[in-house]
C-alpha cells in the first residue's frame, strides 16, 4: 500500500496566454499572431509550455519579458532556466536568447547570452523582427 508521501493528490492541466510586456505596435497594443500556452502542474512543479509569433514587433521600451505565466514562482530555488527555441531574431550567429523565471513573479525574463560574456537582458526592440518566433518550455516551483 502506498503512504501519504507517495501519494499523487495535486495534479492540473490547464491552458494560458503568454504575452510581452511593454510590446506595442503603432495605433495602440498589438498582440502576436500566436501566443499560446499549456501547463502541467504536480504538486509544487509547474511546467508551461508555450509558442509566440509576432505579426508586428511593434515599439518596446525597457526589459522585455513573456508574463501570464500560470502560476507565480517561489523564492527557492531563486531562478529557473528555460528551454527555448528561437527564430528571425537580430541577434548575432554566436548568440542565444534564453528566458529565466526570477523568485515569486509570474514572467519570465528575455535575456541574451554569448560564450564567455554575462547575461545581457533585452531592453528595446532591436534584437527583434516582425516576424520573430518563440517556442519554450519551463519547469519551476509554486507555492501555490
Amino acid at each position: 500500500t502506498a503512504t501519504a508521501a507517495n501519494l499523487l493528490d495535486d495534479y492540473e492541466e490547464g491552458t494560458w496566454t503568454p504575452t510581452f510586456i511593454n510590446f506595442s505596435g503603432s495605433g495602440g497594443e498589438s498582440q502576436p499572431s500566436v501566443a499560446e500556452g499549456h501547463y502541467t502542474k504536480i504538486g509544487n512543479m509547474v511546467t508551461a509550455n508555450f509558442s509566440i509569433t509576432f505579426n508586428d514587433k511593434g515599439s518596446m521600451s525597457g526589459t522585455t519579458r513573456i508574463t501570464g505565466l500560470p502560476f507565480s514562482g517561489n523564492n527557492a530555488p531563486q531562478q529557473q532556466s528555460c528551454s527555448m527555441q528561437t527564430a528571425n531574431m537580430n541577434v548575432d550567429k554566436d548568440q542565444t536568447v534564453v528566458a529565466i523565471q526570477y523568485a515569486v513573479n509570474s514572467l519570465a525574463y528575455l535575456y541574451v547570452q554569448e560564450s564567455g560574456l554575462a547575461l545581457s537582458q533585452i531592453s528595446g526592440n532591436s534584437q527583434y523582427t516582425d516576424t520573430s518566433q518563440f517556442i519554450g518550455s519551463l519547469t519551476y516551483f509554486t507555492n501555490s
